[in-house]
């Protein structure tokens, strides 16, 4: 129980430093510089996924399974890393043919890519205050290098880029130092066999992590597409600050799952997705009425006026969020009841609605049309697995 705790406030933690990054970023930089970044970012986090979706996951369960036996861990670590460099070499080609007008992008996936594999290295080797220092350390490291800077020099755009991106290296960088993980790439270790198998269960995890990825980035790049920077700015203002509502919904997956994971009885699995779900909606309710109230006066307290206009957005994010918040709770009861199918279907389900939704509000409606894309691919997500629940409570679905 303690080892979740500081995982999860590690995380959360994190979290909120990576929030005021952010916020002071928007604070000091122009709308379209800041616009930029987050187009940027959002290009950068899609291909980051495709590079090491599925991989982080495989990583930590085969480190995990293999706990103590040295030979077969450096066997799948060195797999892993194999596939992992091919995966990015393809990804990187790939999103210069698609975007060659951003070239800044192919280094960001660089900087991004390797703490998602670091991290699910420190899961498989259960090094769990490892975990939770290096959510803590890169984040206050991307804080610490952006204050300074601006405070020296100024902050330009492909600088805030880089800090963002690498401030994970720095962090790997330490811990390595202090606390050096025993891991070794052998050459010999490499076989088909043993990347079959990887790369055959990374594909749904990568399948599940894109789906929720475009789900939370897809307006964004539709956005730049049709309105420009500016408009990306707005919405990425309004996005940042519902990442607010994110707190909960990830203690709730952090803890939920392992707790139902660890019951047999389908009364009391569904009553802990229940009560999760309450907590999400109590919290989120509290939380939205917080912002209709306040969110004007906030915006134009923190950026001075200059992002008055996210206010509408960022009303109707709040609605997305509790419901992203909700399927949350349903990837815990779907994981730890054995079946993460039933999230894979329900992410694909929302990222589709999302991306159709997208090109058909956001020319019409603009930044509030994204906002609403987000809603509603988030609904159909959610509704997709009540329809599984609705059939398991029938007796037609079982968990494992």
């Amino acid at each position: 129980m303690r080892t979740t705790a500081a995982v999860g406030v590690g995380n959360t933690t994190g979290r909120l430093i990576a929030f005021l990054f952010m916020v002071i970023l928007a604070g000091v930089m122009s709308a379209d510089a800041y616009g930029r970044v987050r187009y940027v970012l959002s290009v950068a986090t899609l291909a980051s996924t495709a590079v090491a979706g599925g991989l982080p996951s495989a990583m930590t369960r085969f480190l995990a399974r293999n706990k103590d036996n040295p030979r077969e861990k450096d066997t799948y670590f060195s797999n892993i890393t194999l596939i992992f460099i091919v995966f990015f070499i393809i990804t990187e080609i790939a999103v210069y043919i698609l975007d060659p007008h951003e070239p800044i992008v192919l280094v960001v996936v660089l900087g991004y890519s390797m703490p998602l594999l670091y991290m699910g290295i420190l899961r498989g080797l259960m090094q769990y205050t490892k975990f939770a220092s290096m959510s803590l350390l890169r984040n206050s490291i991307k804080l610490l290098i952006l204050i300074v800077l601006i405070y020296l020099s100024g902050v330009t755009e492909n600088y805030a880029l880089l800090i963002y991106s690498f401030g994970g290296w720095v962090a790997i960088l330490i811990l390595e130092l202090i606390y050096p993980a025993k891991l070794h790439l052998r050459k010999e270790y490499i076989s088909k066999e043993k990347m079959k198998e990887i790369t055959l269960f990374s594909i749904p995890v990568l399948i599940t992590t894109l789906a929720f990825a475009t789900i939370t980035q897809v307006p964004n790049i539709v956005l730049r597409r049709y309105m420009g920077y500016d408009s990306v700015a707005v919405f990425s203002i309004a996005y940042t600050v519902t990442l607010l509502y994110a707190f909960v919904p990830f203690a709730v997956l952090t803890i939920a799952m392992p707790e139902i994971a660890s019951v047999k009885s389908m009364e009391r699995r569904i009553n802990l997705f229940l009560s999760s779900s309450a907590l999400i909606i109590v919290t989120g309710t509290v939380l939205l009425i917080l912002t209709i109230i306040f969110g004007k006066w906030g915006l134009h307290l923190i950026f001075k006026g200059k992002y008055d206009s996210a206010f509408d957005p960022l009303v109707i994010l709040s609605i997305g969020a509790i419901l992203l918040g909700i399927r949350n709770a349903y990837s815990a009861l779907w994981e730890g009841g054995g079946r993460p199918i039933f999230s894979m279907y329900d992410t694909i389900g929302g990222a589709l609605s999302t991306l159709i939704f997208s090109y058909i509000l956001i020319p019409e409606y603009g930044v509030c049309g994204a906002a609403w894309s987000f809603v509603l691919g988030s609904a159909v997500s959610v509704s997709i697995s009540t329809y599984f629940l609705i059939r398991m409570k029938k007796g037609h679905i079982k968990l494992k």
